[in-house]
C-alpha cells in the first residue's frame, strides 16, 4: 500500500490518563486487534513496543500497527495521553466499538483487523517514535474534538486530520527521504535491468510494474524520476538500440529483426526507427556498409 492511498477509520480519539492503579494495563505486554497512536500530553515513563523501550515525556508520539506487542511503564506521577484508535483502511468501518488491549498471552492473532505493508514508508511498518512533535498538538486535540462533539461529516473529518498527521509523522523521520531514495534507485536499476532482459517479449507498464508488486503509475513515476524518460520510452528506445546493433553486424531481414526486438510488425518498427534514427532501417544498414 502506498502512503497517499491510506482513508483511516477513526474508532476512539480520548484523553486517558494512566497510573498505578490501572493494574491490568501497565507493566504487562498488551495487544491490539487495530493500530494505535499515542500522544503523550503530560507525565513522564516509558513505553515498550516491539521490545524496544521509548522514554516518554510531553510531546512524544508513539505509532505503531495492530499485533504490536507493547506495554506502559508510567513513573510515579503517572501520564497522561491521547489515544487514537485507527485502522489504515475503512475496510472494518463496520466495528464502531474500541478495542481495549488484551494480554498478549490471551490474544487471538486472527482477530486482528489488518496489517499493512506500506511500500513508500516503510517506516510504518514498524513502531515510530518522535520526542518531541508538540506542534501537532492541535491536531491531537481536534481529533478528540470532533469525536465526541460528532458534527456533519464528523467520519470524514477525522479521517482527514488522522491523515494529515500521519503523514507529518512520516516527514518527521529524519531517514525516510534517503531510504526512500535509496530504495527508489535500487527499484529503478531492476527495473531497468528487466526491460534488458525480456526487451524481445511482448511487455508493457502494467506488466513490468506487476512483476515488481507495485501500480504502473508509482513505478513509472519513479523510474522517470531517475531516467528522465517514461518506461515504456526506453523500452522502445532501447529496441531500437539493439536493432542498431543488429543491422550492423548481421544479415538478417529487417522483418526478422523488427521481430527479434519485440516490435509486433513491420511498419511499426520502421515508422519507430525512422523517427529514432532519422532514416528508416533499409537506409541505415546500406549507409553503415558503405561507410
Amino acid at each position: 500500500m502506498l502512503l497517499r492511498e491510506i482513508d483511516p477509520f477513526v474508532r476512539i480519539a480520548n484523553v486517558f490518563t494512566l497510573d498505578f492503579s490501572a493494574k491490568n494495563d501497565i507493566f504487562n505486554i498488551l495487544k491490539t486487534p487495530d493500530c494505535r497512536l499515542f500522544y503523550i500530553l503530560s507525565g513522564a515513563g516509558e513505553l515498550v513496543a516491539a521490545d524496544i523501550v521509548y522514554e516518554l515525556s510531553a510531546g512524544c508520539v508513539v505509532l505503531f500497527q495492530s499485533g504490536t506487542e507493547y506495554s506502559w511503564q508510567p513513573s510515579d506521577k503517572g501520564i497522561k495521553y491521547i489515544a487514537v484508535n485507527f485502522d489504515y483502511t475503512h475496510h472494518f468501518d463496520r466495528i464502531k466499538k474500541s478495542f481495549h488491549p488484551k494480554h498478549s498471552a490471551a490474544f487471538d492473532e486472527r482477530s486482528i483487523l489488518e496489517k499493512i505493508d506500506f511500500q513508500d514508508a516503510a517506516c510504518l511498518n514498524k513502531p515510530m517514535f518522535f520526542r518531541n512533535v508538540s506542534k501537532l498538538e492541535s491536531q491531537f486535540r481536534l481529533l478528540t474534538t470532533e469525536f465526541y462533539i460528532g458534527h456533519d461529516y464528523c467520519d470524514e473529518l477525522l479521517s482527514s486530520v488522522l491523515k494529515t498527521l500521519i503523514i507529518s509523522l512520516v516527514r518527521e523521520n529524519t531517514d525516510i527521504k534517503v531510504k526512500n531514495k535509496n530504495k527508489e534507485l535500487e527499484l529503478t536499476k531492476k527495473t531497468v535491468e528487466f526491460i534488458q532482459s525480456n526487451y524481445d517479449k511482448n511487455i508493457s507498464n502494467e506488466m513490468i510494474a506487476n512483476h515488481f508488486n507495485f501500480h504502473p503509475a508509482y513505478l513509472n513515476r519513479i523510474f522517470k524520476r531517475y531516467i528522465g524518460v517514461p518506461m515504456h520510452v526506453f523500452l522502445r528506445h532501447y529496441r531500437l538500440n539493439v536493432a542498431m546493433d543488429m543491422l550492423r553486424i548481421s544479415d538478417m531481414g529487417v522483418a526478422q529483426i523488427a521481430s527479434r526486438v519485440g516490435f509486433a510488425d513491420v511498419p511499426h518498427f520502421s515508422v519507430s526507427f525512422k523517427k529514432y534514427t532519422g532514416i528508416n532501417p533499409s537506409r541505415f544498414r546500406e549507409d553503415r556498409s558503405n561507410g
